[in-house]
């Protein structure tokens, strides 16, 4: 495990992550999809001289920066079909003109990269009910893929170099009850940390007798982390 997987990097993220958060419940119109809230938090990324230098890659006359959207990972099968919203990696152990480590071109994506990264899975639910029973199936087909790139990850003795924040946005409070069983069954990884952050918009109002019943979660578990470092 080398740079960018530091402790301190690590909290770096949280404290971004945060920071988008409260601006968004201070102007809740800032955040209308969920490319908003990818462009809201690679604004904060980029903010942080740790995340914005300018680093001479393995191609010593080519220089690149960490922070990147929609970089593709290979799956267990070899192909690229994996791909986080965001990827904070090591641009010493990056090249856009051969497979680090040889002189073979890069693949299709025509670059290739080794060593640590941070990746991150970004889902908002801006329905007025919240998350919902289907905004859940939503989020764990999402989760799911993040499970099966640790997989190969794990495979290939590589699963200590990413870490990887899911982060879920909500714009009202309101949650179905599966929703707190997924909170506690994902609550404890070496790998990830899942993190909820509900905007505590007002919801529209709603005649008598309309409208799901959903969970409201207790307050430890509506706006702080699912899991450990």
């Amino acid at each position: 495990m080398g740079w960018p997987l530091t402790h301190l990097n690590k909290e770096l993220i949280i404290k971004a992550i945060q920071r988008v958060c409260l601006h968004c419940r201070s102007v809740p119109g800032a955040l209308l999809t969920e490319d908003d809230l990818k462009c809201l938090l690679v604004s904060e990324l980029l903010s942080l001289e740790a995340f914005s230098r300018v680093i001479t890659t393995q191609d010593t006359h080519i220089s690149a920066t960490p922070v990147h959207m929609e970089v593709k990972w290979f799956d267990a099968a070899g192909k690229l079909t994996i791909q986080p919203d965001i990827t904070i990696l090591d641009p010493e152990q990056l090249s856009l003109l051969h497979r680090v480590g040889s002189l073979k071109a890069p693949p299709s994506k025509q670059f290739h990269f080794t060593g640590s990264a941070f990746i991150f899975e970004l889902k908002f639910a801006r329905g007025k009910h919240g998350i919902t029973d289907a905004e859940l199936r939503r989020i764990r087909k999402d989760f799911e893929k993040i499970e099966k790139l640790f997989a190969k990850l794990k495979a290939d003795s590589d699963e200590n170099n990413v870490f990887c924040f899911f982060v879920v946005f909500a714009r009202y409070r309101a949650a179905c009850s599966a929703w707190g069983e997924f909170l506690h069954e994902h609550s404890d990884s070496d790998h990830w940390k899942l993190i909820y952050k509900p905007l505590d918009v007002p919801p529209p109002e709603s005649g008598p007798g309309r409208g799901r019943r959903l969970l409201s979660l207790p307050p430890a578990s509506q706006d702080g982390f699912a899991s450990k470092l």
